[in-house]
Formats: structure tokens, sequence, C-alpha cells
């Protein structure tokens, strides 16, 4: 958990010296990350259903 909280504080660190106009690129750039791996998650889970019922 520690190691968590010092990543957190080292993006806010060094999110706060950037422009607005980088730290929107960086938030753009986080939620892709987060709906990538969504969709990820999501396909994942359709396949193993479509694996379950094939069995």
């Amino acid at each position: 958990m520690s190691q968590i909280i010092n990543i957190e504080q080292a993006i806010l660190e060094n999110l706060r010296s950037l422009s607005h106009d980088k730290q929107q690129e960086v938030l753009d750039f986080v939620e892709f990350l987060v709906q990538k791996t969504a969709n990820r998650n999501q396909l994942q889970q359709i396949a193993t259903g479509v694996r379950y019922r094939l069995l």
C-alpha cells in the first residue's frame, strides 16, 4: 500500500509542474488506459463465457 501512495504522490508532484495543456494530455492518456483495460477485461469475460459454453 505504501508504494501505491508513493506512486500517487510522485504523479501528483510531477503533474503540478506541468502546464494546463500538458495536464490535460496526462488526463486524456489515463482515461485511455482505463478504457483500454476495461475493454480488455470485457473481452476476456466474453471469451471465458464462450469457452464455457463450448465445453
